[in-house]
């Protein structure tokens, strides 16, 4: 059974590892062509349209995506019980936003013209409440190959295709809001295609009950989350206005990157993995500690680099209209590694069960990003982005500590896991850094610039990171790499110095 369990989740971060970052090579294509053609004010109608409709997600999903994954007995009862109670708040609130967008639009933004943009964005609210389940049941099975084409494929023929298309005919605004559409409908055709299970209506008041009360968790806990996510944006948009907006949303869009890919993987992977194995504290307790070591591996030198190269970086790949957008990124990305580690918490709280026992920190930790930005927004998008940074260093504390509480660990060693590839992320920001003076002189373009200090920085960390493996990378990471490695039947050359440590076969 752990071999097994080994092996599949092996494949399966692999597996959605090389899709994550595919897609987010695509995603990055599209916002450069995207960041083009469509004004800053306009991508910051979408995201406070967005903002909205991720509120009302919540309701329509109620939890039941993860009460799905988590629960160690499912039974065809509670499948149909979810998939209903979901789709019938899918079909309800959109009915709902028609109502009150007017009101919500003028009331949290100021803005007359966000009303018609949210009315038809409400709209990928049914196809979403259609995913739901199928989409859970897909991750439940590990059969995350199937999920990452599903996405990637909806995302690509659906948002990528249809905005760009419209965007280039100069419809602005509404080609976003039809991407995000059309990349709704897609997936949800695709997911119901791949995942076949019972969906006759069913009248299960004792299913809906348990459904009920772990989604309801789920779901306080989660719009405790979403304040948290949104709440500096709405701050931004309703004082600093859309065009601020628009700035500030891709400011943290590419901050948060490195850690959304790989807090994306792992989140597929750990929680249903760690939901199997819940009940033996030993291999939960390693599962996380690796987790945050391998994301302080991958964060660190990403995030520092990108606080080098954040000018480059915007002016390649979003123009020069996004000037502004280099300052908060920097400050961000600076602090990237607290919202990876608070992803990785919160897989372990869903698999663990302790939906209640997080809510309450997430109120918390949505309260200081609020506090935060609001008292930074006085000062533009800079102060905004250090007061959004001040409560994530709040909100990761909170979270650190019950995962702490949830595995027994020690705080020192889940600190000592974070901070550990600290000195990789200052080695590759350093030669970013040294690169970029180097190159000042010659004034050349900063797509080239950005490569040539991306390749020496890449090239100094993979020097040290298989040179020095346990120097840099640390036994916690190291041992989920060899863990990994070891459960795949072909084993990549480059990375067997790794899998030659003494402690490799122990640890593997």
């Amino acid at each position: 059974m752990t071999e097994s369990l080994t092996r599949r989740s092996a494949g399966a971060a692999l597996w959605t590892a090389s899709g994550a970052i595919a897609k987010i090579v695509l995603k990055l294509g599209v916002l450069g062509v995207l960041a083009r053609l469509v004004e800053p004010r306009e991508f910051g109608l979408v995201a406070s349209a967005l903002i909205i409709i991720d509120f009302f997600q919540i309701f329509v999903r109620v939890g039941v995506g993860p009460v799905i994954v988590q629960r160690r007995e499912l039974t065809e009862r509670h499948i149909r019980t979810a998939f209903w109670i979901s789709v019938a708040f899918g079909v309800a609130f959109p009915i709902v936003t028609t109502l009150v967008a007017p009101a919500l639009a003028h009331g949290l933004f100021r803005s007359e013209t966000l009303g018609r943009v949210l009315v038809w964005a409400a709209l990928v609210l049914p196809f979403h409440s259609l995913a739901v389940v199928p989409l859970a049941l897909l991750q439940r099975d590990l059969k995350f190959a199937a999920i990452v084409r599903l996405e990637t494929i909806a995302y690509a023929l659906g948002f990528a295709a249809v905005s760009i298309a419209l965007a280039v005919r100069g419809f602005g605004v509404w080609a976003l809001v039809a991407g995000h559409l059309a990349e709704a409908v897609l997936l949800c055709v695709l997911a119901l295609s791949t995942r076949s299970f019972p969906k006759r209506p069913i009248r299960d008041l004792q299913a809906a009950r348990e459904i009920a009360f772990f989604g309801s968790g789920f779901a306080v806990a989660r719009g405790a989350n979403w304040l948290a996510l949104a709440g500096d944006k709405w701050v931004v948009g309703r004082w600093l206005g859309q065009a601020s907006l628009g700035l500030y949303k891709y400011a943290y869009e590419l901050a948060t990157l490195p850690g959304n890919l790989l807090g994306q993987v792992l989140d597929r992977v750990l929680f249903p993995a760690m939901a199997r194995v819940q009940d033996d504290p030993i291999r939960l307790a390693r599962a996380y500690r690796g987790g945050l070591a391998l994301v302080g591996c991958a964060v660190w030198p990403a995030s520092l680099l990108i606080v080098a190269l954040a000018d480059e970086l915007v002016a390649a790949l979003l123009g020069p209209n996004w000037a502004a957008v280099a300052d908060p990124l920097r400050i961000l990305a600076a602090a990237a590694i607290l919202r990876s580690g608070l992803k990785l918490t919160d897989s372990l709280v869903r698999a663990t069960g302790a939906v209640y026992r997080r809510a309450w920190r997430q109120i918390g930790y949505a309260i200081a990003i609020l506090a935060g930005a609001y008292g930074g927004a006085f000062f533009g998008l800079r102060g905004a982005a250090v007061g959004v940074v001040g409560g994530a260093v709040v909100g990761w504390g909170l979270m650190l500590h019950l995962g702490v509480s949830l595995t027994g660990l020690r705080g020192r060693d889940s600190l000592a896991a974070t901070f550990r590839a600290l000195p990789l992320g200052l080695i590759a920001g350093g030669l970013a850094l040294g690169v970029r003076v180097l190159l000042a002189p010659l004034a050349w373009p900063a797509v080239i610039v950005l490569v040539s200090a991306a390749m020496v920085a890449g090239a100094g960390v993979a020097t040290c990171a298989l040179t020095w493996p346990r120097l840099f990378l640390g036994a916690d990471a190291l041992a989920v790499v060899r863990g990994t490695l070891g459960a795949l039947p072909r084993r990549p050359r480059l990375l067997r110095r790794i899998l030659a440590s003494p402690a490799s076969a122990a640890r593997a």
